[in-house]
């Protein structure tokens, strides 16, 4: 059946000449693959499948399929242009993998489909603040996924403990917490959006251990997440 829909492109994986695999995470049907000839003379364009580029689709979708068919693919707005930017894009192709490793083919949900295209839409049109998007885009994200850190323990001296997802006066007697200087940090960051997220200043030290932190609580709340490859790209960004 032929549908027009919004979404957001997670991936896509050339399989064959001008044939590629496109992960399209939708509004109305969840996480779908997609079957899509591109190239010069053809409808769709590489360009209009980066990651991370919010589209309208027309596609033939059938619940039989494992892959359905993609016949057009239009950008919604300026996201395919984060693909170009040499400081948004190695932040989006680390998003992409994190978002390829937590979200499964499962029923549409609003919510989490909402956040992230919301999320895309500002990014894209951002100017400041660029370097701590990615903080706050994961932590709200935690917020879909079940896990969002409680802040109403937080105070001057407390250490935020990963596995229980809450701030301690004590030290926790494991490895998986941040230390009180960290702790700090992410607490301004979970008050924070992408409205004010400008206004917080971190060196790449501080910015790329609290994104490993972060990592971190992914992983102990979210059985089978893996580090993103990319992760060591983007540790290199931002001096």
């Amino acid at each position: 059946m032929n549908e027009k829909t919004e979404g957001i492109v997670i991936c896509a994986t050339e399989y064959k000449d001008n044939r590629h695999i496109v992960r399209i995470l939708t509004g109305t049907h969840g996480l779908l693959d997609f079957s899509v000839r591109t190239g010069r003379h053809t409808i769709v364009r590489t360009g209009h499948i980066q990651p991370l580029t919010r589209v309208l689709i027309s596609a033939d979708i059938r619940p039989s399929r494992s892959v359905h068919t993609l016949r057009e693919c239009t950008p919604l707005d300026s996201s395919a242009s984060i693909a170009a930017h040499p400081v948004k894009a190695p932040v989006a192709m680390l998003l992409s993998e994190i978002l390829r490793n937590v979200l499964h083919a499962a029923e549409a949900d609003s919510g989490t489909y909402g956040y992230i295209s919301a999320s895309l839409a500002t990014y894209a049109a951002l100017t400041r603040g660029i370097a701590n998007f990615h903080l706050i885009f994961l932590i709200g994200l935690t917020r879909c996924l079940g896990f969002f850190p409680n802040l109403s323990g937080f105070h001057d001296g407390v250490f935020f403990d990963l596995r229980e997802s809450a701030f301690t006066s004590s030290q926790p007697l494991h490895t998986d917490y941040l230390s009180q200087d960290e702790s700090i940090i992410f607490a301004n960051l979970l008050r924070a959006d992408y409205s004010t997220m400008h206004l917080f200043s971190l060196s790449r030290i501080q910015r790329n251990t609290i994104l490993d932190r972060i990592m971190r609580y992914y992983s102990l709340h979210l059985p089978g997440f893996t580090e993103p490859k990319s992760l060591a790209i983007l540790r290199t960004l931002w001096d």
